[in-house]
């Protein structure tokens, strides 16, 4: 009886370790195979990201900048209006010195 427990405790052990085995390879595989799509994952998401630099680079590209140097001279006449406040005709319109202003406040 003693020898038909053991040889039955010894058999229950050998499955035991037969699917612990077999547990541990598939979470071997399992592993492996998340790692690998990981790697991809993140070359694929690095080429998209270099990609769209590179698209919006040569899309900029294509438009010319033009830099604008020009100078413009205007001429503006300076009146006294007889208090010793200046008033400025610049383009028809009267503009007056001191916070004076031309009658129509």
């Amino acid at each position: 009886m003693m020898k038909e427990l053991k040889d039955e405790n010894i058999e229950n052990i050998e499955v035991t370790n037969k699917l612990l085995l077999e547990l541990i390879k598939s979470q071997k595989q399992n592993t492996s195979n998340m790692i690998k799509m990981f790697i991809v994952t993140v070359v694929s998401l690095s080429i998209i990201i270099l990609g769209t630099v590179i698209g919006f680079l040569v899309y900029e590209s294509q438009f010319e900048t033009v830099a604008s140097d020009y100078e413009y001279e205007v001429e503006q006449d300076a009146e006294s209006n007889g208090s010793g406040d200046a008033v400025n005709n610049f383009g028809g319109d009267m503009y007056y010195g001191s916070g004076e202003t031309n009658g129509t406040n």
